[in-house]
C-alpha cells in the first residue's frame, strides 16, 4: 500500500478500497481497502461476480479484523 494511506485515518464506519493487484491468482480480490467499525480497523475484500441465471454484475464482500505488519507496528 502507497505510504500516504497507511497514515490516513478513516472515520468510524468509513472505509476505502482500492484495485487490489491479483498477480496472477484469480482468487485473490478485485478490491482491497480499510474500513472502520466501532473504531477498530478492518480489512475489506470485494470480488467482482456475475449472477449464473442473469448474468447481472454484482460483488462479494469479506471483511477481516486488521492485523498490522511487523514493519507497521501498531498503528
Amino acid at each position: 500500500m502507497d505510504n500516504s494511506l497507511k497514515t490516513f485515518q478513516h472515520k468510524n464506519w468509513q472505509g476505502s478500497m482500492f484495485p487490489y493487484d491479483k498477480e496472477g491468482n484469480e482468487n485473490r480480490p478485485d478490491f482491497r481497502g480499510i474500513i472502520m467499525i466501532n473504531n477498530e480497523k478492518y480489512i475489506i475484500s470485494a470480488w467482482n461476480n456475475v449472477t449464473i441465471t442473469s448474468e447481472i454484475p454484482y460483488m462479494s464482500l469479506n471483511l477481516s479484523k486488521y492485523r498490522p505488519s511487523k514493519s507497521e507496528g501498531d498503528s
